[in-house]
């Protein structure tokens, strides 16, 4: 978070971030409830349908504030999974009622009209109901995708089924040797020249992809976390199939989080014009399980979007689902019809003001 703090201070709406930091603690100083929000400027396609986003993205050419709202948010756009600790031990709805109250006075003083809980899981559901009952509303997310490891690759192979075990020797282990394979971080930077190109390798994902449609990251945040402990990127450079001499830049990367138990990439970038002929996507989602199964990790958070390849690799879907608050009823309910497949496209193009 620090690290997001220091990247997303700009002077434009898409990465000026402010972080609000919550804890409620009892008589004896102890925590019941800690949390952090972001007050930030949201596409409100965010999560929708992509044949929705591309429709509103042609909008955006002219006019690139369109669709947009202020938002106050827990967790960020950049960060996934559990952001809310509540001790259940506790008088838990004391503590969420002071942090609800807290919220919204806070995003007022934002001029934000929608507030949003997001990333509630199943287990959270009394959680989940107590902002319902306050008037939140409840919209799906995409499937969060996780991988349980079995501490080596022999044993993470047997965790898969028959048909990924297939899929595995046939499409990824024929590719190995078409890479090299470095990770660096803080300890062992890469120079300029490669961050700028692996920023460009993430544009084409981004300006490709619309499922999940934020803005881009900031420039410079893949060089403040090459350069922060704990994070790292995992670069691979093609070789070329006549020489074997390995390119001078990679044609993918990750850029992935160390934690005590987890391993968590957060950005990718492919050069397209390597998916085809070297598996380049593939071969990223393989290297970064070798990687934490290097590490002594126990599972890895593959975020959200790109269901089937990550499939492919291991990876369950755990369904997750936001609640969200506005003061504007036009807000919320083009909020919630945005997230509706596609037969929305037409309603939403109509809606300009």
């Amino acid at each position: 978070l620090a690290m997001l703090e220091k990247t997303h201070n700009g002077t434009s709406d898409s990465d000026r971030w402010r972080f609000h930091y919550y804890v409620v603690r009892d008589s004896e100083k102890n925590p019941i409830l800690a949390t952090f929000f972001t007050d930030s400027i949201w596409k409100n396609d965010v999560f929708s349908a992509a044949e929705v986003s591309r429709v509103i993205e042609q909008e955006r050419l002219q006019d690139p504030r369109y669709q947009t709202s202020r938002v106050f948010s827990m967790g960020s756009l950049l960060t996934e999974g559990n952001h809310l600790y509540i001790d259940k031990r506790s008088n838990w709805r004391v503590a969420l009622n002071m942090l609800l109250q807290a919220v919204r006075a806070e995003a007022k003083r934002a001029n934000a009209n929608t507030v949003i809980f997001r990333d509630l899981s199943e287990s959270q559901g009394e959680v989940g109901q107590y902002l319902q009952d306050e008037g939140f509303a409840r919209s799906p997310l995409p499937n969060s995708m996780r991988i349980e490891l079995g501490g080596s690759e022999e044993k993470w192979l047997m965790n898969l089924s028959s048909r990924q075990r297939h899929f595995i020797r046939k499409e990824v282990y024929p590719r190995r040797d078409n890479w090299v394979v470095r990770v660096v971080d803080a300890e062992n930077p890469i120079d300029e020249a490669t961050h700028d190109h692996i920023f460009s390798l993430y544009e084409n994902v981004k300006n490709k992809s619309l499922r999940l449609n934020s803005f881009s990251i900031p420039k410079n945040l893949l060089e403040v976390m090459g350069s922060t402990p704990g994070w790292e990127l995992i670069l691979l450079y093609p070789k070329d199939p006549l020489t074997g001499l390995e390119s001078t830049m990679p044609a993918a990367f990750g850029a992935c989080f160390r934690g005590e138990s987890h391993y968590l990439p957060l950005l990718a970038g492919l050069d397209y014009n390597y998916v085809k002929t070297h598996g380049a996507y593939r071969q990223l989602l393989y290297h970064m399980v070798k990687r934490a199964l290097a590490l002594g990790l126990s599972r890895i958070h593959m975020g959200m979007d790109a269901e089937l390849e990550k499939r492919r690799v291991g990876a369950k879907a755990q369904s997750v689902g936001m609640y969200f608050q506005t003061e504007d009823a036009f807000a919320m309910d083009e909020l919630a019809n945005m997230i509706v497949p596609a037969k929305a496209i037409g309603r939403v193009k109509s809606s300009r003001p």
